[in-house]
């Protein structure tokens, strides 16, 4: 690497290989720590495909024996996380509970009320016939009362009764993409503009709707999507267009093709 940094300045390396000169220095330098462990391998290998005269073996090495350190700043992330969602199912749960309390005090409530509302009253008379054509006349209106209330129900139970049936159609747009070597790639996701990168040799699946722009490290994958199945081939970068439900091949960057 010192014969690479005699023929060539860290700008003219970042303007070759897209690479921050930051970035370049401290992977020069071989300062991993306030780099993402994930692009280290697909930042040589880059440097690779545009400088094949170079040995990079001794920088390659190095990231081999950083890989190896415990990663203690991932641990501790890892332990906030599982903290914090078991903070939110314990929220969760008291809500369920105040919730599952609340309509029971009203439907308590609602019980007594009918209750009170609907017992007979009855006036004692001196005499047993009159106390019992008041009690039948009573209970009549009581029957009348409920008999009308049921039917006002099953009004309203009719008026509130919705077809919500739709039609509903599923759409495939399931990209799958299959290392034949261990490959770095960036996904950017044509409708908003956001980015992911993955270093990996294990098939992994997308979602291409919208349209997607990948950059590979090399072009030795396999690209399933809508029944295509395409094999780039390559040694060398290879970026990908997918828009329309079309797959092709590019040699243009992100930023062209924008």
């Amino acid at each position: 690497m010192d014969k690479l940094l005699k023929h060539h300045t860290i700008d003219e390396m970042a303007k070759k290989t897209h690479i921050s000169p930051i970035t370049l220095e401290k992977l020069l330098n071989k300062d991993f720590d306030k780099l993402e462990r994930v692009k280290l391998k697909g930042f040589v290998k880059i440097l690779e495909n545009e400088f094949p005269d170079t040995d990079f073996s001794d920088l390659k090495e190095a990231i081999k024996e950083y890989e190896k350190k415990p990663l203690q700043e991932e641990k501790v992330a890892e332990t906030k996380k599982e903290e914090s969602k078991t903070n939110f199912k314990v929220y969760i749960l008291v809500v369920v509970l105040l919730l599952a309390i609340g309509y029971l005090f009203v439907f308590l409530q609602n019980s007594t009320k009918k209750t009170t509302t609907h017992k007979p009253i009855i006036e004692t008379n001196k005499t047993e016939k009159n106390s019992s054509v008041e009690i039948n006349q009573t209970l009549i209106k009581l029957h009348d009362e409920n008999v009308i209330n049921t039917q006002n129900l099953e009004i309203e139970t009719n008026d509130t009764e919705v077809n919500d049936t739709q039609p509903y159609i599923e759409v495939n747009n399931t990209l799958v993409i299959e290392p034949l070597e261990k490959v770095w790639f960036k996904v950017t996701y044509l409708n908003t503009n956001k980015s992911k990168e993955y270093l990996t040799s294990h098939k992994v699946e997308l979602n291409a709707t919208g349209g997607v722009y990948i950059k590979f490290g090399h072009g030795l994958v396999k690209i399933l999507y809508h029944d295509r199945e395409v094999l780039p081939n390559s040694k060398k970068i290879t970026r990908v267009i997918i828009k329309d439900d079309d797959i092709n091949i590019t040699k243009k960057r992100l930023k062209e093709f924008k």
